[in-house]
């Protein structure tokens, strides 16, 4: 559902500096940032430039696939698909982000929050 992420979002440590919006990732996407960044069909129109906000779109985006589920790299462009064509570009971000884990080659894993 456009507008509200369904799961609130972990994301693991890395070095790109967005754990600090890890809190943010967290929160309900706001109105404001659903008309910016989606159109009327839930499409992504654009991509924000700012991390927090960015983060916030690819948690709203990557809460559409199942927690603890290995999927291939077909079934997770499926879901992807719906938001954007450039599936690369969203399961880049999403893996760059510690959304969405790659623990081998062509599966991807979107990882369980912590108990």
């Amino acid at each position: 559902m456009v507008g509200q992420c369904a799961d609130n979002v972990v994301v693991h440590g890395n070095d790109t500096g967005e754990d600090r919006a890890v809190e943010a990732a967290q929160q309900p996407l706001d109105a404001d940032l659903i008309a910016r960044h989606f159109g009327p069909d839930g499409r992504l129109q654009s991509m924000p430039a700012k991390p927090s906000r960015r983060l916030l779109v690819l948690a709203h985006i990557g809460s559409e696939l199942p927690v603890g589920v290995e999927l291939d790299e077909f079934a997770v462009n499926q879901v992807l698909r719906r938001y954007d064509d450039d599936v690369a570009m969203l399961r880049r971000y999403l893996v760059d982000t510690g959304l969405l884990l790659r623990p081998r080659p062509g599966i991807y894993l979107r990882p369980a929050e912590p108990a």
